[in-house]
């Protein structure tokens, strides 16, 4: 019988990738933000973040559209403000 990878499976942090999220959650980026730079979804940030004790810190929700929009280029909608 042949198995198949879970895909549901925890993929692994690295120490590189702790140290990346400590720095960007000492910056103050927002989750979504961390999430989308290391390529984790938002509950494993949480969930790593609060397991090592690193605060992940409010931000305006402007500051973060524009961090989107850098990121993501012209996929989402320049706004105005």
């Amino acid at each position: 019988m042949r198995s198949f990878p879970n895909p549901c499976a925890a993929k692994m942090w690295s120490s590189a990738e702790l140290k990346q999220l400590r720095e960007l959650s000492d910056a103050g980026l927002g989750v979504e933000i961390i999430a989308a730079r290391l390529k984790r979804s938002v509950s494993a940030v949480r969930n790593k973040a609060g397991m090592h004790g690193f605060s992940l810190a409010a931000t305006r929700q402007s500051a973060q559209l524009q961090e989107m929009q850098e990121l993501m280029g012209p996929l989402l909608p320049r706004s105005s403000a």
